[in-house]
């Protein structure tokens, strides 16, 4: 169970870095994802556990292998 929460955190950690590089917001990444906002939201603070199809979509928003997501 820990190393899952771990990887939740990790992920969160991370699309918020690249988010932020982009200086985007919350709510533009949601819409370019193709996702609710709440969902994006929950997913970058790390309360929110994903597939790897969120993952995939987030991964192909931002122009990123999802290696640099996950």
């Amino acid at each position: 169970m820990e190393d899952k929460d771990q990887l939740v955190q990790q992920i969160a950690q991370n699309i918020r870095a690249i988010r932020m590089s982009r200086q985007l917001t919350q709510k533009q990444v949601a819409k370019g994802m193709g996702v609710h906002e709440s969902l994006y939201v929950r997913l970058e603070k790390g309360t929110e556990r994903t597939s790897i199809i969120i993952i995939y979509k987030a991964a192909q928003f931002f122009g990123v292998d999802i290696d640099e997501i996950v």
